[in-house]
């Protein structure tokens, strides 16, 4: 629970690119402009990293004073600092998967992307079961839990994108920054993004 904002906002990130390149990708395979929502869909990728790295490397020196203002006690302190150490691990796969995830969606895989959310949640379950139940790894066992899962729905669609089932064949020419393009994905994207801050806030 202490934790949650912190995941809200790496949420907020994937949902910001994916949303923003989404509806580009979208609207360009409509109009036949194929190459377009190619390198949308690079883009978005190139900007996910980039922000969620130079999100979680500032979170990662500051965690105690973070957690602190979001109301860890002395005793629950050591618990949530575990936890959230070990989750940013995993938050780049995080916000890739919730990018990832909606491109596929965008370029009308639905299913592909049904399946991407089975995989880790059931992934998470199992897991969450085994380290902290079987192991007794307790609040450690669940983050490294969910660190898998979102490392196991990471793979799910990068082997997706590898497929011919997909348009983004994940080579070179798909991850040339193009400035019109990355500006329009944050323009489309930012009310996703602040919708999930807002609700962060509010928490």
């Amino acid at each position: 629970t202490i934790v949650l904002p912190v995941n809200i906002f790496i949420i907020a990130i994937g949902l910001l690119t994916g949303v923003g390149a989404a509806s580009i990708v979208s609207r360009s395979l409509g109009k036949g402009e194929k190459e377009k929502s190619i390198v949308a869909g690079g883009d978005s990728i190139v900007i996910n990293v980039i922000l969620t790295v130079i999100t979680v490397i500032p979170i990662y020196i500051y965690s105690e004073k973070i957690l602190g203002f979001l109301g860890a006690s002395a005793e629950v302190l050591p618990y949530a600092r575990d936890y959230l150490n070990i989750m940013l691990l995993g938050f780049v796969f995080l916000s890739f998967s919730i990018n990832g995830t909606i491109l596929i969606r965008a370029e009308g895989k639905p299913r592909a992307s049904m399946y991407e959310m089975i995989i880790g949640a059931f992934l998470n379950i199992i897991l969450d079961y085994f380290f902290i139940v079987v192991f007794g790894w307790g609040v450690q066992g669940a983050a490294i839990a969910t660190v898998i899962s979102h490392i196991a729905t990471t793979v799910y669609i990068l082997a997706f994108f590898k497929s011919r089932g997909s348009i983004f064949d994940l080579k070179l020419r798909m991850f040339k920054i193009n400035k019109s393009i990355s500006r329009e994905i944050l323009s489309i994207g930012t009310p996703s993004f602040l919708m999930e801050i807002i609700g962060c806030v509010m928490f």
